[in-house]
């Protein structure tokens, strides 16, 4: 008697597996993320940790 459930690997077939790793690495200069402009304060906070270029 049929259980309802699908047969035959039907979740293998129909689940999208996407990959959670970035295939693209970049190194990002810790000053450049004050560029970003994600958290309040963050080019204050950069500032206060990590000296910036001499020029």
């Amino acid at each position: 008697m049929p259980s309802g459930r699908p047969r035959g690997g039907w979740a293998r077939r129909h689940t999208r597996v996407e990959s959670w790793e970035n295939d693209d690495y970049r190194w990002i200069e810790p000053a450049r993320l004050a560029e970003f402009d994600t958290v309040p304060g963050l080019e204050r906070a950069l500032a206060a940790v990590w000296p910036s270029p001499v020029s």
